[in-house]
Parts: C-alpha cells; sequence; structure tokens
C-alpha cells in the first residue's frame, strides 16, 4: 500500500510538471494567434470585431490557466523538461528564451534592498509591435510575512493586468490594471499586520504606489494618500488639485525625460520607503539629473500618509526637447 501511494504520488506530480509545459504552449498558441490577427499577417480568418475579441479572450484564459498552475512560478521545472541552449529553451512546438535575475537591469541595481528573483519568459519570434520588445511573461517572486508570493504579469494584448498568487495556497489574492513593458512591481513592504505597500513601476510614465488592505481572501486597495494629486487618467501632471484622499501616490515622468536623462537617472529617484520610520519618501529631481538633498516624505499614521504627487518636470526644463518617435 505504501508503494502504490507513493507512486500515485509521483506521478501525479509528473503530470502537474508535464501540464505546466501543455500550458505554457497553449498559451504561447494563443497569444501568436491574436497577435498575428491584430496585425494582419493571418489572411484566412475574415476581419470582425467580435473575432478579435474572441481571441484575445483566449489568450487571456490560456494565461491564467498558466498561473494557475502550483509551479507556474517554478521555472527549474520548465528548464529541466526542455532542450536548450544558452539561454534559449523549446519543447515540442515553440522556443522560448528563459532569463532570471535578483534585480532588473537598472531597477534594481545597487540596491541590497531588492532580493526577490525575478524570472522572465521570452515568446521568441514573438513582437508587442507597439514597443517592439519581443512579448515576455513576467514571474516575480516576493517573500511577505514569512508566506510566499508569486506576481505575473505579460507585456502584450492590452492585457495591462498583474496577478499576486498566494503560492501554497495557489490562489489569486490581488489583480491591478497596469501598462508597463517590464516587471510590475518594484518593492512591495509591510506596514503594519493588514497594510503593504506596494510599489509599482509605469517605465518611462515613472512610478506610483498603493496601500493594501491585506485582512480578506482578496487584498484591497485603500485610500491612503492625503495632498495635492493629479486627476484620475490625466496625463496632465503640470496640474494638481487637493485630495483629502486618495488612492495612488504618482511620481510622474515623461517619454522626453526618460529619453534625456535614461533610466538610470530616472532609477535614483524613486518612491521609496524607510522600514525603520514606515517614511515614504522621494527626490526632487533637478535640472542636469541631480538629487535635491532634501527627500519629499511621509511618515505612515492611522492608515495615510500625507504627500502630494510629483512630476519631474517642475523642476527641469524638458520644453525645448520634442518627444522622440
Amino acid at each position: 500500500m505504501k508503494f502504490l501511494y507513493t507512486f500515485l504520488s509521483v506521478a501525479f506530480m509528473s503530470l502537474q510538471t508535464f501540464s505546466q509545459v501543455a500550458e505554457l504552449e497553449e498559451f504561447k498558441r494563443a497569444i501568436t494567434l491574436s497577435v498575428f490577427y491584430e496585425t494582419g499577417r493571418i489572411d484566412t480568418i475574415v476581419k470582425s470585431e467580435t473575432k478579435g475579441v474572441e481571441l484575445r479572450k483566449h489568450a487571456y484564459d490560456a494565461f491564467m490557466k498558466f498561473v494557475m498552475h502550483q509551479q507556474s512560478h517554478n521555472l527549474d521545472n520548465l528548464k529541466s523538461l526542455a532542450n536548450h541552449s544558452g539561454s534559449t529553451y523549446w519543447f515540442d512546438v515553440y522556443s522560448y528564451t528563459f532569463y532570471s535575475t535578483n534585480y532588473y537591469f537598472d531597477l534594481y541595481r545597487n540596491n541590497p534592498d531588492i532580493q526577490n528573483p525575478v524570472h522572465q519568459i521570452i515568446f521568441s519570434g514573438l513582437y508587442d509591435y507597439e514597443t517592439s520588445n519581443f512579448i515576455s511573461l513576467y514571474i516575480q517572486e516576493f517573500t511577505i510575512r514569512e508566506k510566499g508570493y508569486a506576481v505575473y504579469y505579460c507585456s502584450s494584448l492590452e492585457y495591462g493586468m498583474y496577478y499576486i498568487k498566494d503560492v501554497a495556497e495557489n490562489v489569486i489574492v490581488f489583480e491591478s490594471n497596469l501598462v508597463t513593458s517590464g516587471t510590475p512591481i518594484y518593492k512591495i513592504d509591510v506596514l503594519d499586520k493588514q497594510h503593504l505597500l506596494v510599489i509599482e513601476d509605469m517605465d518611462t510614465e515613472g512610478q506610483r504606489a498603493v496601500v493594501l488592505n491585506t485582512n480578506s481572501k482578496m487584498w484591497k486597495t485603500i485610500d491612503a494618500f492625503k495632498g495635492k494629486g493629479f486627476t484620475k487618467n490625466s496625463s496632465d501632471y503640470t496640474s494638481k488639485v487637493f485630495f483629502d484622499k486618495r488612492t495612488y501616490l504618482r511620481l510622474a515622468s515623461l517619454e522626453t525625460l526618460s529619453n534625456m536623462y535614461g533610466m538610470g537617472w530616472q532609477a535614483k529617484n524613486r518612491i521609496a520607503l524607510d522600514k525603520n520610520s514606515l517614511t515614504i519618501s522621494y527626490k526632487q529631481g533637478l535640472s542636469g539629473g541631480g538629487n535635491n538633498d532634501t527627500p519629499i516624505q511621509a511618515k505612515w499614521s492611522k492608515y495615510l500618509f500625507v504627500i502630494d504627487d510629483y512630476f519631474f518636470g517642475e523642476h527641469i526644463d524638458y520644453s525645448s526637447r520634442p518627444v522622440p518617435d
């Protein structure tokens, strides 16, 4: 009986491992079909609004099926089952580039505070034509209050959604809209027993911070910021209004500013949290890419940070620079 139990357990684990490959392959098939359809590279399907929606939904469903695999965050499983040459891996149908690191380019470099693994699965030969990048699936691993979580994001198809999964329970605990071509989360910090501070990346548009209440199965955003802020969905960062409470702290940039000073400069002027004092802060960008000696900061008190949104253009003259194509 013990032998039979062991045999069945091993067989079940093997099936789970192989299903992880099947789900990744199905996601690439579905996303390839959707992208090729949207970019006019398939002439055997009659164009229609409903067909485009149908293909995008199928790609989304395939993505979520991969996400909900118990071991979807474990890149070693996929690597062990694939043929490979260097960082390129392939199965029966498709090939990928697998990449893992403890930082993501300049955003994490020289920051010993950030040690969460970042995995990138690049769908070889499949481009996001909006950004001229390969379409990628990003997986970030975090340990929060001694529990493991994985963050999933796919940089294509106007998904604009990332998902946080409790790895042990294999359930989604949070989802949020965010548009980026890279990893969605810069940092997650604990504020107290119920609240987390999540700092999100928005590529050339800067960053935003949000506070989550984790006291239920599905984590919820709370209005944890007070002060002057940008109006909702506005790209006019020269105008701010006072909010008694708002959901996000925005640190806003423009493609123009990032092009002038590079992402390395922008990485120096990021939202940060002092874990000891629970003080959130950012630095104002000065002309020439320097930093203000005195950061703008606010302490976590009564479930609130009193701090204004900030636009780098307030202290940098970028008006003479054209927006890059």
